[in-house]
């Protein structure tokens, strides 16, 4: 797939040397390779899919080097969409579990429990959140939104990621308690 530009490797030089006029090129050329893989890999979810060619430009910027051709440069943006895709397909599987440990073991997937109900609990769960300390609150925040591992958290803490693991463990337990006695209410 041609797109006319004929020096693909003086474009991508002038994009490593922070060129914005050589990256809207490529952008405008790659942009539609980079959507179609998203969305194969979000199964048609175009908002996530948006989400994800957003991610691979930010990284297209940050890692791009002079290639010699349109062919590499094409396969360096898929290589780079695929790792972006799969990393977010991850994070929404962890994401989605941790839901569905907080919900009080009411699965979110799979669950028939009504919109309001949800509604409800999510509510709940942003009010308990708020209340748990701020290194609590920190320790949820790194690991499941930004999705550091135990051993990232540790290092920046000086902890072993054992400490971390229970400190996180502790957490989310407290947590349960607290939506099991909510649900005897």
């Amino acid at each position: 797939m041609t797109t006319g530009m004929d020096d693909w490797s003086e474009i991508s030089r002038r994009m490593a040397a922070g060129d914005s006029d050589a990256f809207a090129q490529v952008y405008e050329a790659c942009y539609e390779q980079v959507l179609k893989g998203a969305q194969r890999y979000t199964g048609g979810d175009s908002d996530a899919a948006k989400d994800i060619v957003q991610e691979v430009f930010l990284k297209l910027i940050r890692s791009i080097r002079p290639m010699r051709d349109e062919r590499q440069l094409r396969g360096f943006v898929r290589v780079i969409t695929k790792c972006v895709a799969l990393d977010f397909l991850k994070a929404e599987r962890r994401r989605s579990g941790t839901l569905r440990k907080f919900s009080g073991g009411h699965g979110v997937a799979e669950s028939a429990e009504p919109l309001v109900q949800l509604s409800a609990r999510i509510h709940w769960l942003t009010e308990q959140l708020q209340a748990l300390s701020e290194d609590q609150r920190q320790l949820l925040d790194w690991r499941y939104r930004l999705g550091w591992t135990l051993e990232s958290i540790g290092s920046r803490l000086g902890l072993k990621s054992g400490a971390i693991d229970g400190r996180i463990r502790r957490v989310l337990q407290q947590l349960k308690r607290q939506s099991e006695e909510g649900d005897d209410v």
